[in-house]
């Protein structure tokens, strides 16, 4: 079995050498894929804090990655980065899970990641996965969410609603 390229093989051409600057989109993409595994994070036994913590970190360090090694102005950037932290919420599987889902999204909404609309349509799917938990029975019985302070000493503090005005 030939494994040329299909154009270059009709050609009897090998394919060119990337450039330094397509060697650097490809370093970051596989760097992005690697960092989204195609199987669900698993966020078991992580407080509803930590989740948006880790779900954060992504964010923050794919932004990063896209700022720093690809030629994209922030807000393309911005929109990759929160593409694949849609791609490491929680899954829907249990209360605490779906908990921690909409606080990602209630996150996300306000550090402008989504649109009010997607959001919404998030929630609502949130919403619906807790009604059919409730339904088949097979929630486990409530247990307290855990909760850390999202924010360590020495962060930037978001700024409360009296402070603004």
């Amino acid at each position: 079995m030939n494994r040329a390229h299909p154009i270059r093989r009709d050609l009897g051409e090998d394919p060119p050498e990337p450039t330094l600057a397509e060697k650097a989109t490809m370093e970051a993409q596989t760097r992005q894929l690697q960092r989204m595994s195609f199987a669900p994070v698993d966020y078991s036994g992580v407080p509803v804090a930590g989740v948006i913590q880790r779900t954060a970190k992504i964010y923050a360090d794919a932004l990063a990655d896209y700022l720093r090694t690809l030629d994209y102005d922030r807000a393309e950037a911005s929109r990759r980065a929160a593409a694949l932290w849609r791609g490491v919420l929680p899954e829907l599987v249990d209360r605490q899970s779906t908990v921690a889902y909409v606080a990602c999204v209630s996150w996300g909404l306000r550090m402008n990641l989504l649109t009010p609309t997607e959001a919404k349509t998030m929630m609502f799917i949130a919403q619906n996965q807790l009604t059919v938990l409730k339904m088949l029975g097979t929630e486990p019985p409530k247990l307290p969410i855990e909760s850390a302070p999202l924010f360590a000493a020495g962060q930037v503090q978001p700024r409360r609603a009296k402070d603004v005005g």
